[in-house]
């Protein structure tokens, strides 16, 4: 590990294996069980929330989403935008609200940067 790197598995550990969104700077990256992005953006039916950054593609199969995308530039204007409008929403999982927080806090603090999102 490079000095400096900080790689973040909390909202992975005990699913590895199964699908992951990174979110990565390339010196630090959130990992996400895909369980918890579709418990908080995989259901459009059930909310008014217009569709955008990463709910859209997720729901569209785009962007990280899309068959055979290995790294995404992501909007991270549009990608936060998306992920307040969830904030109060109810999840099945108990851990999806902080997720969802995580997801907003990193993307904050990480905006002046350039952010790229994938699939594993």
């Amino acid at each position: 590990m490079a000095i400096g790197k900080h790689d973040n598995y909390k909202f992975y550990e005990g699913y590895e294996g199964e699908e992951e969104l990174v979110f990565s700077t390339g010196e630090d990256s959130l990992h996400i069980w895909d369980g918890y992005i579709e418990d908080i953006f995989g259901d459009p039916s059930s909310t008014p929330i217009k569709q955008d950054g990463l709910s859209k593609d997720y729901n569209e199969f785009s962007g990280p989403y899309a068959d055979g995308c290995v790294m995404h530039p992501v909007d991270v204007e549009s990608y936060l935008k998306d992920a307040r409008q969830y904030e109060g929403k109810t999840f099945d999982y108990n851990e999806s609200k902080d997720v969802l927080r995580a997801i907003i806090k990193w993307l904050e603090q990480h905006k002046a940067e350039q952010i790229t999102v994938r699939l594993n």
